[in-house]
Order: C-alpha cells, then structure tokens, then sequence
C-alpha cells in the first residue's frame, strides 16, 4: 500500500511539473506561430489597408487577432470600425461565430 502511494505522488508531481511548463512555454509564442499562414499582404484596391489570411486558434476573437497582426497599436482605432473592415474582406462570415482552424482574412492598419 505504501508503495501505491509513492507512485501515485510521484505520477502527481509529474503530471504538475508537466502542466506548469505547457502554461508558461505556451503564453510565450511569436505572431508566426499563431497561425498566420501568409506573411505577404494582400492588397485590394479599394481598401484603405492591408489583409493578411489567418488561421483562428482556440480562444482567438476577431480583435484579439487583429491586436495581434498589428502589434497591439490600435489606440487611434474604433473598434466599430475595425469590425466593419472584418466584415468588408470576410463578407460571408459572422465576426461572433469564428470557426477554429479555419483560415479568414483580418485588416492590418
């Protein structure tokens, strides 16, 4: 009995150390590993910024994205604003409703 409940601890501790780790290396990843498959804009013509494809990881918002390819320097911006440019290039697509893994295209001012 006493031999289960070492190995219990030990698995314990393991699975801790292992868990603490995946929660601090995790939080520390770069914009290119966040899925953004094309680092080339696209631009359209009529636009008055550029669009770059992304693909939505879990928890990603359409603001949470945006701050992320524009380097959090959307102080000047409105958020209606940035949200109707979402909608202008991503025409078929609910802003609310984001599907994970899928790739949409988000403005970069």
């Amino acid at each position: 009995m006493y031999l289960l409940r070492r190995i219990l601890l030990y698995i314990f501790i393991l699975l801790l150390i292992v868990s603490i780790y995946k929660d601090l290396s995790v939080g520390q990843t770069l914009l290119h590993d966040s899925g953004i498959e094309d680092t080339s804009s696209i631009e359209k013509e009529s636009l008055e910024f550029k669009v770059i494809k992304v693909k939505v990881q879990p928890g990603d918002t359409v603001l949470s994205i945006i701050e992320k390819v524009n380097n959090n320097q959307l102080d000047h911006l409105d958020i209606q604003k940035v949200m109707a440019d979402f909608k202008q290039v991503n025409p078929l697509v609910d802003p609310y409703d984001l599907k994970l893994n899928s790739y949409y295209y988000f403005p970069v001012y």
